[in-house]
């Protein structure tokens, strides 16, 4: 009787700690897009801090948003729906961002923030809108081993490619490009999406990480049950050792 109480508060204990240690947990990781197919609840990216944004389904975790502008005011960018895109297809998690406002110039709009988890690839997607009879909208995307220090990044390049839409009078071309990381896959990672328009407007634009097969992430619930059992057949294994020594010592 001694053996089973122990044991049953040994486990009891490995649960409570389990569910501190998840209570003590640092910022909260919200859905990147909102529960409802048509619901925004990032309308500006750089409200988050200091909380970070996931997408269902994904390994993915997104924070440290930053906008700035070389335009006044700067534009602020949100996250789209799930209905506008944002969400896993296969391997990729999406990133739809909406800008509010651009300039007719030659502006440039910064967005940054981190990605964290095994990516091996990054992807964007767009289509200007003109803002006057002809022009352009370029975008260039870069992946950073550290933080960019304005604008620049002195630390390590896993990625560099960019995409243009040119627009003349209403029509617009597609503009896409990827690129595979140099060095294989990262772990974490600072992306900047340099926003340049010329001309014309970038309304919405799209982000895709490419990450490993099979990197999933599991609910909260799930990993406390599975660390409980893991801890407990541990425990119950090392009793039964115990007591298969003290039989063979005695025989």
């Amino acid at each position: 009787m001694a053996v089973k109480i122990i044991f049953g508060d040994l486990l009891l204990l490995s649960g409570l700690v389990a569910m501190g240690s998840l209570a003590s947990a640092g910022p909260v990781s919200i859905d990147c897009a909102g529960p409802g197919a048509n619901q925004v609840t990032v309308p500006d990216v750089t409200a988050l801090a200091p909380d970070t944004c996931s997408v269902l389904g994904s390994s993915l975790i997104f924070s440290n948003f930053g906008v700035s502008s070389t335009s006044i005011p700067t534009p602020q960018i949100g996250i789209a729906s799930p209905n506008d895109g944002t969400g896993v297809v296969g391997a990729d998690t999406n990133l739809v961002f909406q800008l509010s406002s651009g300039g007719s110039g030659l502006d440039d709009t910064f967005l940054n923030y981190e990605a964290t988890g095994t990516i091996v690839g990054l992807d964007m997607n767009f289509k200007a809108t003109p803002l006057t009879g002809n022009g352009s909208a370029t975008i260039t995307e870069v992946a950073c081993s550290i933080a960019f220090v304005s604008s620049a990044c002195s630390g390590t390049t896993y990625a560099d490619f960019s995409a243009t839409s040119i627009c003349v009078s209403s029509l617009c071309t597609e503009a896409s490009n990827a690129e595979f990381l140099i060095g294989g896959p990262e772990s974490s990672m600072y992306i900047q999406n340099d926003i340049a328009f010329n001309g014309a407007n970038v309304p919405e634009f799209e982000n895709s990480h490419f990450a490993s097969a099979g990197a999933v992430v599991p609910e909260p619930e799930l990993a406390l049950l599975l660390a409980a059992a893991l801890l407990g057949l541990g425990l119950l294994r090392h009793r039964l050792n115990k007591q298969n020594q003290a039989t063979a010592r005695r025989s």
